[in-house]
């Protein structure tokens, strides 16, 4: 009940969440795009061999599209091994570009919008809970 009576006013805090995932998902495909492929003639997987990025599976994890990119920064944005992610485009493009990259989304994206869209469900709930309670006369 008290996600439904949530949803409503969560609605513009997870529209300003998308932008910011869309945004960043744009400026990572114009820096990283084509970057990270498993084409093994490609110059860019040689960078890519031995390190944890690779053989951890996360060549799908990407900006070569839009659906990648979502899915790349939404593991970032759930702290899902993220310094593994940013080692990867690390390799493979300028070091200092893709860790100011990571580190504006991890701020911004983190500290910042996450933390927010949590004590807003934490509130919504402990508003309901509150209410729950006072007309059981608890």
């Amino acid at each position: 009940d008290a996600f439904l009576c949530m949803l409503p006013a969560a609605q513009k805090l997870l529209k300003a969440l998308f932008v910011v995932i869309f945004f960043f998902s744009a400026l990572g495909a114009a820096l990283f795009q084509e970057r990270i492929n498993t084409d093994p003639d490609g110059p860019d997987l040689k960078k890519l061999q031995g390190t944890d990025y690779l053989t951890s599976g996360y060549a799908t994890l990407n900006f070569n599209d839009v659906e990648s990119a979502f899915v790349t920064l939404f593991c970032v944005l759930v702290v899902n091994n993220w310094f593994v992610v940013v080692d990867g485009f690390a390799a493979v493009a300028s070091r200092d570009v893709a860790r100011v990259y990571f580190l504006s989304f991890y701020v911004i994206g983190v500290l910042l919008f996450l933390n927010i869209v949590v004590a807003f469900i934490l509130d919504a709930f402990l508003s309901e809970y509150n209410k729950a309670r006072s007309s059981r006369g608890w």
